[in-house]
């Protein structure tokens, strides 16, 4: 799954480090959200399972308020052959000792399995014998538009939306919210199964409460569960929308991962997105280069185990853009960091400490020297 999220033959320059950084960041997602979502999968099947085996101890207990001389008697009144519990049930009603079920509790506890079920089916199976999309990709760019977004054929196994628009933040919004609406109806079901199961003397009361549930009462284990939204988008983008567009996801528990491929050089003059988002102190940041693995690695991971917005910033050449040869894409990722024109940081909200003590610029090469004379142009 991991090696096969962005398809081969795509559309797209070769040695294009914006194609790269993009199957990189999918790859990546892919692997580590199929194991969260795989975790919610057994965790329905256990659920069901248990549910099905209450159902029949309720079916079971049924009978066991006949006595055991009536149950013979009814026996007797059978043929001699294998025969339904109905049957049993009707000779014993003869006799007076009539079978009590509740029907109301289980006809529920069975639906709740049968749901259950089903949602593990739709995870881990589906339609298609892959299981569910292990996130969603939105494309805000024309340029990536151009070898990423092109239908039908896109290289992505995920739904995906093209929306170059100036209306590409709301889009976002709504594309989040639904996803989140969809993953809190998974973890309702999952809670009011363990509720009929525990039987709490104020089961309604708790029923209802579960019902109730919004995202913000979600565990950090809960909320990564649910598949994240892939934002790809560009620096000519984020020129013409503005950071500050997108303002209300980077302050909200939304499960969207911005993913900016930047190609800008050192002559290119504006602000810094990394530094625009660590304002809010309420996203995760992340800067990093494709000639740093080790660094991309560990920060892309961090982005996707915080339960929220990330901005994911990298440095990706672009061969005919700067006019460069193909093979020579990660070393220009790699002088853009040792000229300080990308710098390599990440930024957690959620750490302990004051604002600064949240920023790391560990993997910066020479941290203590100055630029030197190095001049990535040449």
């Amino acid at each position: 799954h991991c090696s096969q999220v962005q398809a081969v033959g795509s559309f797209g320059e070769p040695g294009s480090g914006e194609r790269l950084a993009a199957r990189l960041v999918t790859s990546f997602t892919e692997s580590v959200t199929q194991r969260h979502m795989t975790e919610l999968a057994a965790k329905s099947e256990t659920l069901a399972n248990s549910l099905n085996e209450e159902v029949k101890t309720l079916l079971a207990e049924g009978l066991s308020g006949a006595e055991s001389g009536a149950i013979q008697t009814a026996l007797e009144k059978l043929p001699r052959h294998r025969t339904s519990l109905s049957e049993l049930s009707d000779r014993l009603s003869e006799l007076g000792k009539s079978v009590s079920v509740d029907p109301v509790k289980t006809l529920r506890l069975i639906q709740i399995a049968q749901e259950l079920s089903t949602d593990h089916w739709n995870i881990t199976e589906g339609v298609h014998g892959l299981g569910r999309a292990r996130f969603g990709v939105v494309i805000l760019s024309n340029r990536i538009a151009r070898w990423a977004g092109r239908f039908p054929n896109h290289p992505y196994l995920a739904p995906l939306i093209v929306d170059p628009s100036k209306d590409g933040a709301q889009l976002v919004y709504g594309l989040a919210k639904a996803l989140t609406a969809k993953h809190l109806d998974k973890i309702r079901l999952q809670r009011k199964a363990q509720l009929w199961l525990d039987a709490p003397p104020d089961l309604p009361g708790q029923l209802y409460d579960a019902d109730q549930i919004g995202w913000q009462d979600l565990s950090d284990e809960e909320k990564l569960a649910c598949p994240p939204l892939l934002v790809f988008s560009d620096e000519t983008a984020l020129g013409r929308q503005g950071l500050s567009e997108f303002s209300s996801l980077l302050t909200s528990e939304l499960p969207v991962k911005f993913v900016l491929l930047d190609s800008r050089n050192i002559n290119e003059q504006s602000a810094e997105p990394a530094l625009l988002a660590m304002a809010y102190q309420s996203a995760f940041v992340l800067s990093s280069s494709l000639a740093y693995p080790e660094q991309f690695a560990s920060g892309l991971d961090q982005a996707l185990a915080f339960a929220g917005p990330s901005l994911v910033h990298i440095h990706v050449p672009v061969p005919s853009e700067d006019g460069y040869s193909q093979a020579k894409t990660i070393e220009r990722a790699r002088l853009a960091v040792e000229a300080r024109v990308h710098p390599l940081l990440t930024f957690d909200p959620s750490a302990d400490g004051t604002y600064g003590l949240r920023l790391s610029l560990e993997g910066n090469p020479s941290l203590t020297s100055d630029w030197g004379e190095l001049n990535p142009l040449e």
